[in-house]
């Protein structure tokens, strides 16, 4: 019998234009999440934010690590990691939970309360919520290389405890391309078509006796995302490391259940369910943001005619659920018009 479902998932595409929303929603806590700014300061990093941006503490590591990497728009700067479970299992390692405000709006748990982590102290953390997080960080501390570890923190504050874990894609040794060059040392470039049928100049790889593309090895510090998942198995890379882990984490003491051994397919877990319930629920709040704006519009463009003058419009969003507009009346006076989710207008009623 397991104490819960294991959750081990990685992501390797955050580019240079993504650090900056990544950045804010790690640390401001600002985003998609519902954050308990309440246990917001029960979270625990393992490797902090020391510099002023995520996207500045990418950049001196580095620098600082004197590491080579290509610096354009699309280059794969940083890779991700969340380790986390159902609150089953955090429960059967002594974490209390308590119902929320919130109901599941989709799901099998359709108008349940939302249960969220019971957290005044550091005391409500147990030990061994702590000590499995430790672990945790230590088995990927240990794959990814400890100077490679951007960020790394436990965060308490959200639905489910969970770690997040943010690290360069090094490798030590790369294959590069030799190419053709002239009398003079420069590469020799032939015309191509491109993907758009546009004509375009390409330098000419050199090839060996066989007709075969010819490398040539460097050694040194590398930032590679594409090399460190060939060097980690290529495509089955994530199998082997979901497999890794969970002989790692049982033989540590935690009963995690991990799904077919080998198998490289996504195991939905309770969690990841729960993660699913919430993007139906953004699917829903976003079709209620346009249906709306829509509607806003329309009444806007209808108060040309009204005896009132339209001051300011405070216009709806996902988080608020409501959209104002502060209106000047003939008589000087100002009237706020508010509509939205009738959960939250009533609430607000007196």
């Amino acid at each position: 019998m397991y104490d819960g479902n294991q959750v081990l998932r990685f992501e390797n595409k955050y580019k240079a234009s993504d650090l900056g929303g990544l950045g804010i929603e790690l640390i401001q806590r600002k985003g998609t999440g519902n954050y308990d700014k309440d246990r917001t300061c029960f979270n625990y990093s393992y490797v902090p934010l020391i510099k002023s941006t995520l996207q500045e503490q990418v950049y001196s590591k580095l620098k600082d690590n004197k590491i080579y990497y290509n610096d354009g728009k699309n280059t794969n700067l940083l890779n991700g990691a969340i380790i986390t479970s159902g609150k089953d299992f955090f429960q059967s390692l002594g974490m209390k939970f308590k119902e929320s405000n919130r109901n599941h709006q989709v799901g099998k748990d359709k108008g349940k309360p939302i249960l969220v982590p019971d957290i005044k102290s550091k005391e409500d953390i147990p030990e061994k919520v702590k000590k499995f997080f430790d672990e945790s960080y230590s088995f990927l501390e240990n794959l990814v290389g400890k100077d490679n570890v951007v960020y790394a923190e436990i965060h308490y504050d959200e639905d489910t405890p969970h770690l997040h874990f943010y690290f360069m894609p090094i490798v030590n040794v790369v294959k590069r391309k030799v190419f053709e060059t002239d009398s003079n040392g420069n590469i020799v470039y032939r015309e191509g078509i491109d993907k758009k049928g546009n004509k375009k100049m390409y330098p000419v790889q050199k090839k060996d006796i066989n007709g075969k593309n010819i490398f040539k090895t460097e050694i040194g510090k590398f930032l590679n995302c594409d090399q460190f998942w060939k060097n980690l198995g290529g495509k089955t890379s994530y199998a082997k490391i979901q497999d890794d882990y969970n002989k790692f984490i049982t033989e540590k003491g935690y009963n995690l259940f991990r799904g077919v051994i080998g198998d490289n397919k996504h195991h939905k877990t309770k969690a990841e369910k729960e993660i699913d319930d919430l993007n139906d629920k953004i699917k829903e709040m976003k079709t209620e943001f346009e249906r709306n704006k829509k509607l806003n519009n329309i009444e806007i463009n209808n108060m040309t005619d009204y005896p009132y003058k339209r001051i300011n419009e405070i216009p709806f969003d996902s988080t608020r659920k409501l959209m104002s507009i502060i209106l000047k009346l003939d008589n000087g006076k100002y009237r706020i018009i508010t509509k939205g989710a009738p959960e939250v207008l009533i609430n607000k009623c007196t």
